[in-house]
C-alpha cells in the first residue's frame, strides 16, 4: 500500500485545469498503483474492470489523443483504457444526449488511427446491476485492508476446503476455513485469486455470501 504514498497527481494545473471540478483518488489494491476520478460514475466504471481477469492493466488518466482527419485535427480525453490482449478507449457520457454524439464520433476516429477498440459508456450501462457494484466494492475494499499481507496460510485452508472442479457459496467457504464474519481476509484472497485466475466468483447474481466460488474455471 505504501508503495504509491508519494505518487504526484498534477498539482494546481491538473486540479483547476484538466479536472477543474475535482478529483476523487483512491488506490488499486491488485495492481498496487494510485487511481483517481472526476466523478463517481467513471470511478464505477473503472470499478467493473477492476477485478477481471483478462484485463491486464487499466489507466484512469489518460492523456489526451489526437489524429488527423480530412485535414482537421481531432481529439479526445478519454476516461479509461482497458488493456487486455488489445487496448481498448473508454469514454463515459451521462446519457447519449447532448454532446454525446459528437463525442462517440471523435472517440470512434481517434480510437481507429491509434489502432484502438473504442466504447462509449452510459450511466444506464454502468449502473445497470447495483448488486455487482456493491459486491466489487465490498471486494476492492477488503482488498486494501490486507493489501500487504501475503495470507500463504489461509491460501493453503481456501484450496483444501474447495477440490478441484467444485463450487461452493462464499458463506459456506467462509464456515469451512473458519473466518468470521467482518473478516477481511478471506475476500481479499478471493479476489486476488480470481484476478489470477485460480477461482472464479459469480459476483452478477447473488448478495455477497451466496455468491459462488468456483475452481473449475479457469484451472482444468
Amino acid at each position: 500500500m505504501w508503495t504509491g504514498r508519494d505518487h504526484k497527481f498534477g498539482g494546481l494545473k491538473y486540479r483547476y485545469v484538466k479536472r477543474p471540478r475535482g478529483d476523487s483518488r483512491a488506490f488499486d489494491p491488485l495492481r498496487k498503483e494510485p487511481v483517481s476520478f472526476s466523478t463517481e460514475l467513471k470511478y464505477e466504471n473503472w470499478l467493473l474492470h477492476w477485478a477481471e481477469p483478462e484485463v491486464s492493466g487499466l489507466t484512469t488518466s489518460p492523456e489526451r489523443l489526437r489524429c488527423l482527419d480530412r485535414g482537421q485535427t481531432v481529439s479526445i480525453t478519454p476516461d479509461l483504457l482497458v488493456i487486455r490482449a488489445h487496448v481498448e478507449i473508454q469514454c463515459v457520457v451521462r446519457s447519449m444526449h447532448g454532446n454525446a454524439i459528437e463525442t462517440e464520433k471523435s472517440l470512434e476516429r481517434v480510437a481507429q488511427a491509434h489502432g484502438c477498440l473504442w466504447t462509449l459508456r452510459t450511466r444506464e450501462q454502468i449502473r445497470a446491476n447495483p448488486l455487482l457494484l456493491d459486491n466489487l466494492e465490498r471486494f476492492r475494499q477488503s482488498a486494501m485492508i490486507c493489501v500487504d499481507e501475503p495470507l500463504d496460510e489461509l491460501r493453503e485452508k481456501i484450496n483444501a476446503a474447495l477440490p478441484k472442479n467444485s463450487t461452493v457459496s462464499i458463506g459456506d467457504l467462509r464456515e469451512a476455513v473458519k473466518c468470521e464474519d467482518g473478516d477481511s481476509r478471506l475476500d481479499a484472497l478471493l479476489i486476488r485469486m480470481h484476478w489470477n485466475k485460480h477461482v472464479q466468483i459469480n459476483f452478477k447474481e447473488f448478495r455477497y455470501d451466496d455468491a459462488t466460488v468456483s475452481s473449475s474455471a479457469f484451472c482444468a
